[in-house]
């Protein structure tokens, strides 16, 4: 009998499991993997068609494309500066500095995307070292963080091991390992949705913030070699704006990435330190057995409110490195607004309309008090002349 009690308890456990755990953690897998592959590698493959680079990448070709119109456009200012140069001393060192500057162009249109290439395997290295330092691997998901952070108690250690393939495959425990555990499973599956989906929401609003950095990213590595062909008459603005729009995306991009972790980050502190400190503060033996619930629910609390912060929290750090062109998110997610908004909008054009007609129809009664005076003062006229 008891057997069969935990059979169905454990199927009760498995179909909670599959709704609740496993298709939200496969959706935050996907996402997450999709996030940081189209932040760091995306602009790697697609430009230089991979970490070696690609001369006959698509990408790559238009762009030297565009160098090679920008190398002969440069050209076409030097020999427009050596036929003037015959004609005063002022000229001819106009010639001499657009010489040294047509030479400095063309190695900064060939020596540039070697650079960005460089600097973006850098980021990479630098992005998964700032992971291992944080306590994730660098081929570890945010899913997986989760369930490594919110790993149940067994009576048994060997049981470990098993959790640990679930964290990788995020399937069920098995049947003898559910007998084994030491927490609440229910309680257990709460904590992994409401993370899951807190996750979730925080990377469908950073989702968009990194497409918009993404996609300048493209635009303005198209446009390096019109704006070092510029920077030879404007003596280099042009292409200290590149410099700094270009920065501008690429630190967007970082700032983002480390903001997700980061709160994977303070998931953990809060599972974690969280139980500890209830604990602490019920002492009573006889509570004890409330300490678990507790727990949860402040943690899920504490995880909400996070959840919410995270936007204003992105937004805020941008801002502290003048990014504010990046700082807001080009499209929130809003919840609509109330009918009492619009019942109040549609009163305030009522009471306009209503403001408008009396305004049009005070100026017709004066406009018709104005005829009629005009109409009485020749019959005034008339009546003193037959009296004098």
């Amino acid at each position: 009998m008891f057997g069969l009690l935990q059979t169905i308890a454990y199927g009760i456990f498995c179909a909670f499991w599959y709704v609740l755990v496993y298709m939200p953690a496969w959706i935050l897998h996907i996402v997450s993997m999709t996030l940081e592959f189209i932040a760091l590698k995306l602009p790697i493959y697609l430009i230089f068609g991979g970490y070696e680079i690609n001369f006959s990448s698509p990408f790559f070709t238009k762009f030297i494309i565009i160098s090679f119109l920008c190398v002969i456009f440069v050209i076409g200012i030097v020999f427009y500066k050596f036929l003037k140069a015959s004609k005063s001393p002022e000229a001819q060192l106009n010639f001499k500095d657009s010489i040294k500057r047509a030479m400095l162009a063309f190695i900064l249109i060939f020596g540039i995307p070697i650079l960005i290439w460089v600097i973006s395997i850098f980021v990479v290295i630098l992005y998964d070292f700032t992971k291992t330092a944080l306590g994730l691997d660098s081929n570890t998901t945010l899913s997986n963080y989760i369930f490594k952070v919110l790993e149940p108690k067994f009576k048994y250690p060997q049981y470990h091991t098993e959790w640990i393939s679930t964290q990788n495959t995020f399937q069920p425990i098995t049947k003898n390992a559910f007998i084994a555990l030491d927490t609440n499973f229910l309680l257990l599956i709460i904590e992994l949705f409401v993370s899951i989906i807190a996750i979730l929401w925080v990377i469908i609003n950073l989702f968009l913030r990194v497409i918009k950095t993404t996609s300048y990213q493209f635009i303005y590595f198209l446009w390096l070699p019109p704006a070092i062909t510029q920077a030879i008459s404007d003596n280099g603005i042009s292409l200290k704006n590149w410099f700094k729009k270009y920065t501008e995306c690429a630190l967007s991009t970082f700032i983002i990435l480390i903001c997700l972790i980061l709160f994977g980050f303070l998931i953990e502190i809060t599972f974690e330190q969280l139980p500890k400190l209830i604990v602490e503060i019920i002492s009573s033996p006889q509570l004890q057995a409330l300490t678990e619930p507790i727990s949860t629910i402040a943690s899920i609390l504490i995880l909400i409110g996070m959840t919410f912060g995270m936007e204003n929290m992105t937004t805020k750090i941008m801002e502290f490195f003048n990014l504010h062109e990046f700082a807001q998110p080009p499209v929130k997610l809003k919840v609509p607004k109330n009918k009492q908004s619009n019942q109040q909008t549609k009163s305030t054009d009522k009471k306009s309309k209503t403001a408008n007609t009396r305004v049009s129809s005070d100026k017709n009664a004066l406009a018709k008090t104005n005829t009629l005076k005009n109409k009485n003062i020749p019959k005034t006229l008339n009546q003193t002349k037959q009296k004098a």
